[in-house]
Parts: structure tokens; sequence; C-alpha cells
């Protein structure tokens, strides 16, 4: 059996590996590791969040790219300035103000690009590959130290909510010392949907109830989630010392960045630095520096990633629900983005936004092949 998976979390890679053993294919295994992912790692990514996919059939030439990141809501209605609620987030060496509530939220994309694959690619029924992903919330995991470090910056942003309180903080204010996550909603959900797939978000009576809930506060409708489509395209292409490399092109950022940084350092002779040394990081500095004269912002926040292969896929697959949101839509244990209050993602002006465009991203799900025919799958 030729399988490898990465991923942020043992448990996720656990999942796919397991799904995979039982008869599925490397579809089934990602879709498996993604929505356990969602358990494992519940504060790096969401159902109600968004991300990339580049998929490359082992004889092709080039990979197909998956857009499912989150898009501007509006379409409509006239597009008013929503309402944000400042976060500050405090890390070791300063404080960063992040913005969230309802009025945070872009039209999440993550659910509808993950059952999109479904249709197309996986071979087990729905059910079955949900399966580790909803024991894992019914039976409640230890968050890691990875996990806990980022809940204990987002503990203003958890606050927020009744359902978050309950999931992270045991109903208080504060992280407790070896917290076990349990989203037994999230598994019931999970459940519903394996057995109506269209009882997502994305149409009624579930999408009509999230409008109601947050109108006050956002542009978001139900008619935006209900249009919501994936988009598939090609990817963006460069070569780097003679190795071809493949990644998300625009409107996401992630891949434009990486062609930028690697096609300056293409042009230093590294096998004469020694590595980590001064001269070393100073020509790394110069290469990411030279982003300011693009005019692209090398902007960072949580996400998470999977990369995986077998005899006949390579697949790299990004996904981030930022901060988050605080907002849970009833009944589903889902946390949703606030994709709309990152200004560095979507800027500060609402009057600049276009309805049903998709958000930029840094995210960049990347594909390499070396001269020897082997392949470098990382994001």
């Amino acid at each position: 059996m030729k399988f490898a998976i990465s991923s942020g979390h043992e448990i996720v890679s656990q999942a796919a590996l397991d799904t995979y053993k039982a008869g599925g294919n490397i579809f089934d295994a990602l879709l498996s590791a993604c929505f356990t992912s969602c358990v494992a790692e519940p504060l790096l990514t969401s159902l109600g969040g968004g991300g990339y996919a580049l998929i490359q059939k082992s004889e092709s030439q080039q990979p197909i790219a998956f857009d499912f990141f989150a898009r501007f809501p509006g379409q409509g209605t006239k597009v008013e300035a929503p309402v944000l609620t400042e976060i500050p987030v405090y890390f070791k060496s300063s404080t960063q103000t992040f913005h969230s509530g309802k009025g945070s939220i872009a039209v999440p994309g993550l659910l509808k690009g993950l059952l999109y694959l479904f249709d197309r690619y996986c071979s087990l029924p729905l059910e079955k590959i949900l399966t580790p992903a909803i024991h894992l919330a019914e039976e409640g995991h230890s968050l890691n130290k990875t996990q806990s470090h980022v809940a204990e910056l987002l503990i203003p942003i958890l606050r927020q909510s009744f359902t978050s309180k309950n999931l992270f903080l045991n109903g208080g204010n504060d992280l407790q010392r070896g917290t076990i996550y349990q989203n037994i909603e999230f598994a019931n959900y999970l459940r519903t949907i394996a057995n109506n797939p269209r009882a997502t978000f994305y149409h009624s009576p579930l999408a009509e109830t999230i409008e109601a809930q947050i109108k006050n506060h956002s542009p978001l409708n139900a008619d935006n989630l209900k249009s919501y489509q994936v988009i598939e395209t090609k990817p963006l292409f460069f070569t780097y010392r003679g190795f071809k490399v493949y990644s998300t092109g625009t409107p996401a950022l992630g891949g434009t960045s990486l062609e930028v940084i690697l096609k300056d350092m293409e042009r230093t002779d590294f096998s004469n630095l020694e590595w980590g040394s001064s001269d070393h990081l100073m020509h790394l500095y110069q290469s990411l520096k030279i982003l300011e004269d693009h005019e692209i912002n090398p902007y960072k926040k949580g996400t998470t990633h999977i990369s995986i292969v077998d005899h006949h896929f390579s697949i790299s697959l990004s996904m981030t629900n930022g901060e988050g949101s605080g907002y849970y839509p009833p009944n589903t244990g889902i946390m949703l983005n606030n994709m709309l209050g990152e200004e560095d993602v979507c800027g500060d002006d609402h009057k600049k936004w276009t309805p049903g465009k998709p958000l930029p991203s840094m995210m960049a799900p990347t594909i390499i092949e070396t001269q020897m025919n082997k392949k470098i799958i990382l994001g």
C-alpha cells in the first residue's frame, strides 16, 4: 500500500489512515481527515470557514485547483457596514486587535467544498467517512499544547457565546488545564448531514435562520448561502531551480507571494552560505521584504493543512476559520468565521467589497515536482 499523510494533529492523520485501510480511496481518507480536524483542531478550522485544495492525478501534467474560501456577502441587498466587535488578543510581546461577532461572518465555503469533493471523487458512503469525526466529537479529547495555546489567545472570543463558553471554558470565563473538548451537537449535526446532505446551512430552513439571527449585524443573507459555488480552475504555475511549482492563483495571494519570494531567492547561490548564518538569514529577509515592493501583505493567521498521497493522486488542502466569530448556527456545533473582521484581508471600507467574490487569502496549498519526478506536497 502506497499511502502517506501529513496533518496538524496525529488524530487527524489516524482518521485518514483508518478510512483508507477500511477500503476507502484517497478522497474518502482526505474528507475523514478534514471533518476530524474540525474536532481535533477546533480553533484552527471549522466547517464555517473556508479553504483551497490542489489535486493532481499521478499521470496528469497539471493539478486542478479548487477554491472554497469565504466570499463577500451582500448579493441582492444593499451592503451596509457590518457591526464588528473589537477583541484584543494578548501575545507575549504585543497586543493585536481582531474583530469578531456576527458582523464579521463572510459566506463560509469549507463545508460546501468538502461535499463538492465527496460528490465528485469519494467511494464510501458519507456516513462512513464522517464516523471518525463523529466518534471524536462524542467521546471528546484533551486539547494538546498547541490547541490549548490557541484557546488561551482566543479566550476573549470564546467568552462571547454560551456555546463556546461551554465547549472550551467549562461554562466559565477561563480555560482550565487539561480541558476536554467534546461537541455532541456537532456529532449530531454530522449524522444529520450523512442522512441528508441538503440539511446544511446552504439550504432552507437553516439559511433563513442564520439570516434572521445576524441581520442586525451583518449583510450576510440566506440567498448568499444558497448561491455559494465552488470554483474549479487552473493553478498558478512557475519554476524554481528546475522544479515545477503549482500553487493557488489569484484572488488568493499565497501562491503569488511564494512565486515572488522564490524568484528572488533563485538569484542567490545558497550552496555557499552556511545554513542559519547571518548572511543566509539576511538573504531570506531580503526575499521576504520584496513582497512590500509588490504590494503584497504577508498576512498571517491560524490555519491548518493536510498533505496526502497514494498511487493515483497527490492532494494539498489548506483550511481556516480565521479566529472565529463566536456565533454558532443553532443545533450545529459549528462556529462561523470572522473573515470580514480581518482588515488585512478585506480592508476597512465595506463599500469596496464585491458581493459574491472570494476574499483574498495568504493560504497556499502547493505541489512541487522535482527533476527526479518526486513530489513535495505542502501548504
